[in-house]
């Protein structure tokens, strides 16, 4: 099986763990008779994971929903309602509940998408170095997380960032020269590179370790004098 990068390596290298935390999204109304929700412009296209909870003094979901429990969005038809399933059946409720509403859609399965596309993207990227890995280097892990963590915090709804997208860019920026220095076939990156990364092809490997022990490789191609 090929490695795939975890939430927690995007936790530890590229973003805080409170990313993983969704906006609440307030419900305008509720109707029991049709088991839809009210949410204008919501943007849900079928199949998130979400749950409903009450905020406020006396607050309550409606009778038939847990604010615990995670819900599929069913394939809405309108871009206002939306409804809920369980097991591939509809969600019913009695009443109205009391208090503010909100939707919490849950991050993590977006996170790990990004996070397969991009360790899958690193890999390629390293092909001439044994990938795929079962067991990474240790710099695989760090390399996905600073690619995937601008794609994600670029694309998804969290409370309360506690990142500079600025930042994140600047990051994601080396790890493309990175990743292109691994497709030129020098995996270095002047002081944190993967020196543990051994080519296929052992002259290659040679040449190259030689190079850069004499401080002639730089570059994304290496340079001799």
């Amino acid at each position: 099986m090929v490695w795939r990068a975890t939430l927690a390596d995007l936790f530890t290298f590229g973003l805080p763990g409170a990313t993983a935390t969704p906006e609440p999204r307030s419900i305008a109304s509720v109707d029991p008779s049709t088991g839809r929700f009210e949410l204008p412009g919501h943007a849900l296209f079928g199949g998130e994971r979400a749950r409903v909870r009450a905020e406020g003094d006396g607050a309550y979901v409606p009778t038939g929903i847990d604010p615990r429990r995670f819900y599929d969005v069913a394939e809405p038809d309108d871009a206002d309602f939306f409804a809920l399933t369980l097991n591939g059946s509809p969600v019913s409720f009695s009443d109205c509940g009391a208090g503010v509403l909100v939707l919490l859609v849950d991050l993590r399965p977006k996170m790990l998408r990004v996070l397969a596309a991009r360790t899958s993207y690193v890999v390629a990227h390293f092909k001439a170095y044994q990938g795929p890995w079962t067991t990474p280097p240790d710099w695989a892990p760090l390399v996905v997380a600073q690619l995937a963590a601008y794609d994600i915090a670029g694309t998804m709804r969290v409370s309360s960032p506690q990142y500079s997208l600025d930042q994140l860019e600047k990051r994601a920026m080396k790890a493309e020269a990175f990743c292109a220095r691994g497709d030129a076939g020098v995996p270095y990156e002047d002081g944190t590179g993967p020196v543990d990364a051994t080519p296929n092809e052992a002259e290659m490997g040679a040449r190259a370790f030689r190079l850069k022990g004499r401080g002639l490789l730089e570059g994304p191609t290496g340079n001799e004098v």
